[in-house]
């Protein structure tokens, strides 16, 4: 009979292999390593998904007069939701939320939120942690007393 233990590691390497093995002995090891640039990737599918739906569920809206566009740049990991146009002599152009991907880290830096939407609860449904979310419109000082990323 095997046991099989799944194991989620960010950074592996041949020691911490070996510690497994050590520890668990004769055990049948299913290792599946998630790469940096594999969390970017999922990241960029989610917030390109996210962004455009939440510009959907606006422009759908009743009675709505202004647009709402998903600015979404993959090369660059920016994602943005806007709202811009006239309302009667006034034009508005308002970015209602801007989330960046860290090249370095694959987090979620939140930089705008002008909404009442909990961005991190809302993509838990898509298995994005809460520890991959930084909060960049907050000092680093007020990012370690929080459940997010400090960068």
């Amino acid at each position: 009979m095997h046991t099989i233990i799944k194991i989620n590691i960010t950074d592996l390497n041949e020691q911490i292999i070996q510690d497994l093995k050590e520890k668990y002995g004769n055990v049948e090891l299913e290792i599946r390593v998630h790469s940096l640039q594999s969390k970017i990737t999922k990241h960029q599918k989610v917030l390109s998904e996210y962004i455009t739906e939440l510009a959907d569920e606006r422009n759908n809206g009743i009675g709505r007069k202004l647009t709402h566009q998903a600015i979404i740049d993959t090369k660059n990991n920016h994602f943005q939701l806007v709202k811009l146009g006239w309302r009667k002599d006034r034009y508005i152009y308002k970015v209602l939320m801007h989330l960046d991907i860290s090249p370095e880290t694959g987090n979620i830096w939140v930089q705008q939120n002008n909404t009442e939407i909990l961005i991190d609860r809302d993509l838990a449904k898509y298995d994005i942690p809460q520890k991959h979310f930084v909060a960049g419109f907050h000092p680093p000082s007020m990012r370690e007393d929080t459940e997010f990323a400090v960068a």
